[in-house]
């Protein structure tokens, strides 16, 4: 729907945001003040002023666990990933940031395809895509969050965390540029939960074969112009 089109876009510039709760237009400013505050609509993503279209929802309804990771900060501290998640009682929200840093760049630049299947000993062999080939950036940006835990508790796992989450709700999953491959290879992995992705100005990422494996998946891909 043109609705979620929307949102999801704004989602996924507050992807390029960070998460202190006290910086105005912040991943978690967003959720835990301005989606909370009945007083006002919200009004500010990142730094851009705009307005989502919401609905009104009982407090017990709201989203109550709002993450932002960062691959490069806390106890993680390895290459350079951002992503947010915000889970309710009825859905949960995804969104992978896209180039935003020279490391981001370097990322989008390191093409080489790698194989995916099993049946070759030189194939990555992933768990969710058994066919064609991956982009190695956007492959090493995105697995490298398997590594990563969630900033307020360290024995907890970001993916199993976003796993236990999305059982039994409506999945978003959304990015731009750099995001949109990230939040592809995302929503392959969660594929069985039957994810609706929305990515904007997605660069190629996986090859043919890979795709067409993917074809259950609902991809509402935005381009603009030579995207």
């Amino acid at each position: 729907s043109i609705v979620n089109a929307h949102n999801q876009c704004l989602m996924s510039v507050l992807a390029y945001a960070g998460g202190d709760v006290d910086t105005e237009g912040s991943v978690t400013h967003f959720f835990n003040r301005q989606m909370v505050d009945v007083s006002t609509l919200p009004y500010k993503v990142e730094e851009l002023s705009a307005t989502p279209v919401i609905y009104d929802v009982p407090f017990s309804e709201r989203y109550t666990r709002v993450k932002f990771i960062d691959s490069r900060a806390g106890n993680n501290k390895q290459g350079d990933t951002q992503l947010f998640y915000a889970a309710s009682q009825n859905d949960v929200i995804v969104s992978w940031r896209g180039t935003a840093s020279w490391r981001n760049a370097l990322t989008d630049t390191t093409f080489q395809p790698l194989k995916l299947s099993c049946s070759d000993e030189k194939a990555l062999c992933s768990e969710f895509i058994h066919n064609g080939k991956v982009h190695k950036g956007f492959w090493e940006a995105f697995s490298l969050v398997g590594n990563l835990t969630v900033p307020d508790n360290e024995n907890i796992i970001v993916f199993n965390d976003i796993l236990d989450l999305v059982k039994g709700k409506k999945l978003f999953i959304c990015g731009h540029s750099l995001g949109g491959a990230l939040a592809l290879l995302h929503s392959a992995q969660l594929k069985e939960y039957n994810p609706c992705l929305y990515s904007y100005g997605m660069p190629r990422t996986l090859t043919r074969s890979a795709v067409q494996e993917l074809s259950s998946i609902i991809h509402y891909r935005h381009v603009n112009e030579d995207d």
